[in-house]
């Protein structure tokens, strides 16, 4: 009797550990697609800024190799999902994303179906919304990891392209820095992209090296140089607000010490000088930036006048006179019953008066909720909306037991005041970032369970076992 109960044991631990080791096989494969599909999005998105003047290349070369970024996640999420439900908090998010994904595939076949801008169609929908699959890569505990690794190599090589174009650009406008006369993106926008991964890593701040730190800060006082050089609102209040307050509150939420802010600011404000001296026309620039928020002079202006005229320009912006505001009135009053309920579908153009000196062809909202009424009605501005302050909620719960949900809460935040500014989503780098960060809000609150991840590392061999461990107890290294 006691020689079977041991043969059943033994059977048991024996089938056990088959099933640990194909798990542990299936996260390594699958964290090798995800960084394959992050260095094609960075280095498509990094070759049409170096070929920006050869548009075929641009084109042929450079933009199916973002295009197939988007592709390697559909179909490594697809066989994620395969494998099984979300369960706890995460089942919620997971639930509301598979909604969201029905809701564009609707919107999808409904845009295809009314003879849209064919392009527009597919960046808009197919692929930005079918990397939406990447959320459920979220189960696989080495995916975090890699993207972790994979976005601290690439920060070199975006402070580079951003610095070179920071002291070599021409002094342009504001609609030049963003769009070339071709229609392709302009050099600002693309360099503005390279560092799309800044609020990620910075975030992790204790999981990078020195040198890491100090890649990270360069490209920060890039950011900052850059984006006020562009007169880019919602990038000055990421910089100068949205980062800054969360990495307080998520210190504090953890437990660590705040001795290090002084620290932060004396660098970064090192870097951004050095940056600003270099970079013509700085204050001129930061002047600009600040009349387009309604201060008209910072030097003589309180800090509560400043305070309350960004107050009142963001409010007219939105809800009074301002031309977001307009837009979307125009939107609303242009919307009929049928198209309140199922959208207009992704690549189907609206007339919008506020625009008809431009085009008579308007495709998208600079307010995220309007966008997603345009192209998917009521269903997919609800959802998708719910679906992100869901996973900035997720995460902001798990940043106290998973360290690596800091990233993605400060990485969400971003993303929503981007989404709130200029509303669309197109296949880019940053967007295939936010659907794998709502992915990582899902599965935190499972991923965090040490006696699963020790079961999968023992699995695992012992090249793997490090990476896959450090993913929650990875060194962490004060700046």
């Amino acid at each position: 009797m006691r020689s079977c109960w041991g043969s059943i044991l033994y059977s048991t631990e024996q089938s056990r550990t088959r099933t640990l080791l194909r798990v542990a096989e299936l996260d390594v494969q699958i964290s090798a697609w995800v960084e394959l599909a992050l260095w094609l999005a960075f280095l498509g998105n990094l070759g049409r800024a170096v070929l920006h003047s050869n548009n075929e290349l641009r084109h042929i070369i450079c933009r199916p190799m973002v295009d197939v970024a988007a592709s390697v996640l559909i179909f490594q999420g697809i066989r994620a999902l395969i494998e099984g439900n979300a369960t706890g908090q995460g089942r919620k998010l997971h639930f509301l994303t598979c909604v969201v994904l029905i809701i564009a595939l609707v919107s999808t076949t409904l845009g295809l179906a009314s003879g849209p801008n064919l392009t527009l169609w597919f960046q808009m929908g197919p692929m930005a919304f079918g990397a939406g699959f990447a959320v459920f890569l979220a189960r696989r505990p080495l995916v975090f990891e890699t993207v972790l690794r994979t976005l601290a190599s690439q920060i070199i090589f975006a402070d580079i392209f951003v610095g070179y174009f920071l002291l070599h650009s021409m002094n342009e406008s504001r609609f030049d820095w963003y769009w070339t006369p071709e229609g392709n993106e302009g050099l600002g926008a693309i360099a503005n992209r390279c560092l799309f991964a800044l609020p990620f890593l910075i975030a992790n701040y204790r999981r990078l090296n020195r040198w890491q730190l100090l890649l990270v800060g360069t490209g920060f006082a890039e950011y900052v140089a850059l984006n006020l050089k562009a007169e880019n609102r919602s990038a000055v209040i990421i910089a100068f607000v949205v980062i800054p307050v969360l990495l307080i509150a998520i210190t504090a939420r953890q437990g660590h010490s705040l001795r290090w802010v002084w620290k932060a600011v004396l660098c970064a404000s090192i870097l951004v000088a050095i940056l600003f001296n270099v970079v013509s026309k700085s204050r001129k620039s930061f002047d600009t930036v600040m009349e387009r928020f309604g201060v008209t002079d910072v030097s003589t202006a309180k800090p509560s006048e400043i305070l309350s005229d960004i107050n009142l320009t963001i409010w007219d912006e939105f809800a009074g006179d301002g031309p977001r505001s307009e837009e979307m009135r125009e939107l609303l009053s242009a919307t009929s019953l049928t198209q309140f309920v199922f959208g207009r579908g992704f690549g189907v153009a609206w007339y919008c008066p506020l625009y008809a000196t431009l085009t008579h062809k308007w495709y998208i909202v600079h307010f995220g909720p309007g966008y997603m009424l345009l192209v998917g009605g009521l269903p997919l501005a609800v959802s998708f909306t719910a679906l992100l302050g869901l996973a900035m909620s997720n995460a902001w719960h798990n940043v106290k037991s998973v360290p690596s949900a800091a990233g993605a809460l400060v990485f969400l935040s971003t993303a929503a005041v981007n989404y709130l500014q200029h509303g669309i989503l197109l296949d880019e780098p940053e967007v295939y970032l936010l659907w794998l960060c709502i992915g990582f809000s899902i599965g935190a609150p499972g991923l965090c369970s040490l006696r699963n991840i020790g079961q999968s590392a023992r699995a695992a061999d012992e090249f793997r076992r490090p990476a896959l461990v450090a993913v929650w107890h990875g060194p962490e290294v004060q700046p």
